[in-house]
């Protein structure tokens, strides 16, 4: 019988927030913040799903105008072990 492990719902939060810097810029230090909520769930030992909301807010060249975008992200993450199986002494 085949045995299904139990695998725990994550929450997933990040704020990254980036400034421009430089003797030239004068009056736009503050170039985007991005803010990210997800939900990721491992549905395989090696594979991960995962679907969140970014809020991207970013400054145009203007200096004074403003994208502000809303975006959905659905990301598949799949691990691959490149380390070779040890052979078992017992054989």
């Amino acid at each position: 019988m085949l045995q299904v492990r139990q695998q725990p719902l994550k929450i997933r939060a990040s704020d990254e927030i980036i400034f421009n810097a430089g003797k030239r810029i004068t009056n736009n230090r503050f170039d985007q913040n991005r803010i990210y909520v997800g939900l990721n769930y491992p549905v395989h030992k090696s594979i991960i799903l995962e679907a969140g909301y970014l809020k991207w807010f970013q400054q145009r060249a203007s200096g004074n105008q403003f994208y502000s975008r809303d975006i959905v992200r659905v990301v598949i993450t799949h691990k691959i072990n490149l380390k070779r199986k040890e052979a078992d002494p017992a054989e």
